[in-house]
């Protein structure tokens, strides 16, 4: 997934004023405009090389890949700071942009090193794609830690191992192809105007942390509707196949009758 937050770009219909406004900039500037990156050049000490240290880090940066234009650094008041605008040819949403900041970000060893400068990268996009990369870090722990509580939990409510297994297994089946879908849909571009997209675009960095709650809460809430009657018949008759045939009987219908309601709910959005 390429995770990222709102733009006025892509994710807006061409009908709009702000989706207008960027397609005309694309069209003269190119996708680079959209997303510049604004480095800051610290210097730890002042000398008499350190201009030319400048222009040489200036240089190299236009090297990089996907680099359109470096402006020539700006010094700060205090003169140890300088500001580097590099535009790139790629948009705030390519994943060509991501690997850009990191390209700057890696040089700043290098440049340390030899020069006595460390180089920051900050503006809009790049705090952009801070914010959607340490989402995306966070979301294998969040859903391991909900994952494993649930199973626990599970296993205290039914004394089961299995039972609570298989509604964690089919939980992260779940998931994993409503998280495929998405990116199906809305990275890769297939059936947009069936569910109303402008264009393909970069997936809401928040999207997944809702869906993963979302889809916990309704799998979780069924699994329990179901296991409970089952349980509830198997201690009274001690009968397995009764109590599956009883639960889905009784529970089954609730179950089916939910989900038919969340569909709604969800078609009326659309």
């Amino acid at each position: 997934m390429n995770l990222r937050l709102p733009t006025e770009g892509t994710s807006k219909s061409t009908e709009t004023t702000e989706r207008r406004a960027y397609d005309l900039l694309t069209e003269g500037y190119g996708e680079g405009i959209h997303s510049s990156l604004v480095v800051v050049a610290k210097a730890s000490k002042l000398t008499d090389k350190t201009p030319d240290a400048l222009n040489s880090i200036t240089q190299d940066l236009q090297k990089l890949s996907d680099v359109k234009m470096v402006t020539p650094a700006i010094p700060g008041p205090s003169g140890k700071v300088y500001m580097i605008n590099v535009v790139p040819n790629s948009g705030p949403d390519d994943i060509k942009t991501k690997k850009l900041v990191k390209l700057i970000r890696d040089k700043s060893d290098q440049t340390e090193k030899e020069y006595g400068i460390e180089l920051m990268v900050t503006g809009t996009t790049a705090m952009n794609i801070d914010i959607s990369q340490k989402l995306n870090d966070a979301l294998p722990v969040f859903a391991s830690l909900i994952v494993g509580l649930a199973y626990i939990l599970l296993v205290l409510v039914f004394r089961s191992i299995l039972l609570p297994l298989k509604a964690v297994l089919g939980f992260l089946l779940s998931l994993g192809a409503t998280l495929g879908f998405v990116v199906y849909v809305i990275q890769d571009g297939h059936l947009l105007n069936l569910f109303g997209f402008p264009a393909s675009s970069s997936i809401l960095a928040f999207l997944p942390v809702i869906l993963i709650g979302i889809l916990f809460r309704l799998a979780m809430d069924y699994e329990i509707f179901l296991v409970s009657k089952m349980r509830e018949v198997y201690v009274h008759t001690g009968d397995p196949r009764k109590a599956i045939l009883d639960g889905i009987r009784d529970s089954g219908k609730v179950v089916t009758a939910a989900g038919l309601i969340m569909m709604s709910v969800f078609i009326g959005f659309r």
